[in-house]
């Protein structure tokens, strides 16, 4: 049983399972003052633009 499937909640991907890493408080609250994303988060968004137009994995 799982707190999820008992109360009908979307499954959410773990810290540990997801892709990328989390946005930490620290560039959050320096996203707010400066208004600009942090390095990381606009090394992912490059990183995903260029990787858009690749094909996946084979099966």
């Amino acid at each position: 049983m799982t707190i999820e499937r008992d109360f009908g909640l979307k499954r959410v991907i773990s810290s540990s399972e997801a892709k990328r890493h989390a946005v930490t408080k620290r560039e959050i609250e320096a996203g707010l003052r400066t208004g600009l994303p942090s390095t990381r988060q606009q090394l992912q968004q490059l990183c995903d633009g260029a990787l858009a137009g690749c094909p996946g994995p084979p099966p």
